[in-house]
């Protein structure tokens, strides 16, 4: 065989050797294929600095422990339609082709060096605490179950929303379960939390209901309201702790005040929700701008870029 033959030869092979790699070559930033996600449920969480207090607007190691939320009173008589007392607030998941209600939610995060800030002061350093937006993200375990369905998760808190104050963008993967591999997306709010009293209504004693009406109620049975009839609400704390961490002062939430109790969910927030009420006007030229801000989208689980 002559070198011109050896060498177009060796160029074909070449040839279809290229055509093969073309034809398996997955396509480049392939859209992303929805695999399910979770909305509407409610968590409380728990932050401990390990000092006895929480988080506040400066960066100090902070771990937040959450667990589905329940109701306190039975939601037939109350505002909310949330079914028996002791209802779990899990929401609804898609997960790959099963809808399911969670039996139990819940996440364990942890920083090194998280504060509740949302602003951005130029020219100040995050390391050296004040406010600026945490030094490391919250990162950490999700974990989504029932019966024979769930995932496991490992997630970051990206940072603060846009489009809302009290909003956190969430990415990760999906480590365990269901969907192993999943890329984790949405978002969630996140507010600061009291615990309502009972009043004793026969006295006439007043307590907080849901819309921060402070008001002695008419004689009837003792009942705790709350967001979602879960026995939380917002409270008068929680409205300055959400305005020193967002007023671009430094170091103004005290460590009395810090935030130790949060409710956590999708939809809705429950800041959102007060600035709904008549009670809203207690935030003044905000409520207006609070009303209108976006709702957290929930959790998300894709597959692709």
């Amino acid at each position: 065989m002559n070198l011109k033959s050896q060498l177009l030869g060796a160029t074909s092979v070449l040839v279809l050797a290229g055509s093969m790699l073309v034809a398996a070559a997955p396509a480049a930033h392939a859209a992303p294929q929805a695999a399910g996600g979770c909305d509407g449920g409610v968590s409380l969480g728990k932050i401990d600095n390990g000092l006895g207090g929480g988080l506040t607007d400066t960066n100090q190691a902070i771990t937040v422990s959450t667990s589905s939320l329940k109701t306190a009173i039975d939601g037939a008589t109350a505002q909310q339609n949330t079914g028996p007392k002791g209802t779990t607030l899990a929401g609804q998941c898609q997960i790959g082709v099963a809808s399911v209600t969670p039996t139990k939610v819940s996440a364990k995060l942890s920083s090194s060096g998280a504060s509740c800030a949302s602003d951005t002061t130029v020219g100040e350093d995050p390391t050296a605490g004040g406010t600026a937006p945490a030094s490391y993200p919250l990162n950490g375990k999700l974990g989504i179950k029932e019966g024979v369905n769930g995932v496991t998760t490992y997630v970051s808190i990206l940072g603060f929303s846009p489009t809302a104050q009290d909003v956190v963008d969430i990415g990760g993967i999906v480590t365990k379960g269901d969907l192993v591999g999943a890329q984790v997306s949405g978002s969630l709010w996140e507010d600061p939390a009291v615990k309502d009293t009972v009043g004793d209504q026969a006295t006439g004693v007043a307590f907080p209901g849901e819309d921060g009406d402070s008001t002695a109620k008419p004689k009837v049975a003792p009942t705790i309201a709350g967001y979602e009839n879960s026995g939380y609400s917002l409270g008068v704390a929680g409205l300055i702790a959400l305005g020193a961490c967002a007023d671009g002062v430094a170091n103004d939430l005290a460590s009395a005040q810090s935030i130790t109790t949060v409710l956590v969910g999708a939809g809705p927030s429950l800041l959102k929700d007060l600035a709904n009420t008549p009670a809203g006007a207690a935030l003044g030229a905000n409520q207006a701008a609070i009303a209108g801000e976006s709702d957290a989208g929930g959790i998300l689980f894709s597959f692709g870029e």
